[in-house]
């Protein structure tokens, strides 16, 4: 199941390179692509995604030179939204995006989601697309109030119980200040997504529930994979 941006447009061959991955690692749920950035294709866009043990994600190798990024099939969080492959069957038993979200982590939640499954994601730089960005309108407000909230259901719904004491302090921190956003920071939009995310925690929690009973991930597994990176 292939997931492209309305501004992506995609490499000849991209299909053929994913479908490739799947079949050498039948064990992954989901193929990242290396995005490049459509106005200067020297750079990156994304080479997957990151999410941190305090809750915040990043796209990999943003803006960085494309000769960074090693040309070898590596692990990573999950696919970046805006060109991601699923293996369909477990897109379907993960609970497939959670509508909840409308944008902003809802790639990283079900990336979330099939980590704890036991199944995690590759990226494979073959897989090559170039991202424009911005392709779908938004105030600057509403992207902070939806990055900001999803965060916050973000780590309600998927982060394991035995986690939450070890680093709440951390994410405590993390948290109570805005993250920034590709023009900057805003405080306008952090204070209501952080109000909405709290607001909206009994519905989260009611799904946690029944993401927590199907973990597979081990709790050590999945804390290395959260501190492997900075971001």
């Amino acid at each position: 199941l292939a997931v492209v941006n309305d501004d992506c447009v995609v490499d000849e061959g991209w299909a053929k390179a994913a479908a490739e991955t799947f079949r050498q690692h039948p064990q992954i749920g989901a193929v990242a692509s290396l995005v490049f950035n459509a106005s200067n294709p020297d750079l990156i866009n994304s080479a997957g995604d990151h999410l941190d043990i305090c809750g915040r994600p990043t796209n990999l190798f943003w803006n960085q030179p494309a000769s960074n990024v090693s040309l070898t099939i590596t692990p990573v969080f999950s696919p970046a939204g805006s060109c991601a492959v699923y293996r369909r069957s477990l897109f379907n038993l993960a609970g497939k995006f959670d509508d909840d979200f409308v944008a902003y982590l809802d790639d990283i939640d079900l990336g979330f989601r099939l980590q704890l499954l036991g199944f995690p994601a590759m990226l494979n730089p073959q897989c090559k697309a170039s991202h424009v960005g911005g392709g779908t309108y938004k105030t600057r407000t509403f992207a902070a109030y939806l990055l900001e909230r999803n965060m916050i259901w973000n780590l309600t719904k998927n982060l394991p119980d035995e986690l939450w004491p070890r680093h709440f302090r951390r994410i405590l921190a993390a948290q109570s200040v805005p993250a920034p956003i590709s023009t900057g920071i805003c405080t306008t939009g952090w204070i209501g997504g952080k109000s909405a995310g709290l607001l909206g925690l009994p519905r989260m929690l009611e799904k946690r529930h029944q993401i927590q009973k199907g973990r597979r991930i081990s709790i050590a597994d999945l804390e290395a994979l959260l501190l492997s990176r900075d971001v």
